[in-house]
């Protein structure tokens, strides 16, 4: 199951168009460029919007807190970075990934 939490903390449950997600569904998902997050988890790619920094997006607490659950390494954020991920967090199940996407 792949879901988004939102910055205010809401959630939905989303599905692929297709069997396997487009780019462009996962860059509708997280509203831009895509960046996959570092994470631990060989079920669930966690995707943000690469550029929210940038866009200077809010943090997203509880997004940060599950991607904690699923082994985000935030111990070791990159130095421009703020402790924590911003704008709307993907969690998508890699089931629904075709090979292509999961080396990207």
């Amino acid at each position: 199951m792949s879901f988004v939490i939102e910055v205010d903390n809401g959630y939905r449950i989303v599905k692929p168009r297709n069997t396997y997600w487009s780019l462009q569904e996962l860059q509708d998902l997280v509203g831009g460029y895509i960046e996959r997050v570092p994470s631990e988890s060989s079920h669930v790619d966690i995707y943000v919007n690469e550029e929210g920094l940038l866009h200077q997006l809010p943090l997203n607490v509880a997004g940060t807190r599950v991607a904690g659950h699923y082994g985000h390494a935030q111990a070791h954020p990159m130095p421009f970075q703020r402790i924590g991920l911003v704008g709307p967090v993907a969690f998508i199940d890699v089931k629904e990934l075709n090979e292509e996407q999961e080396d990207n």
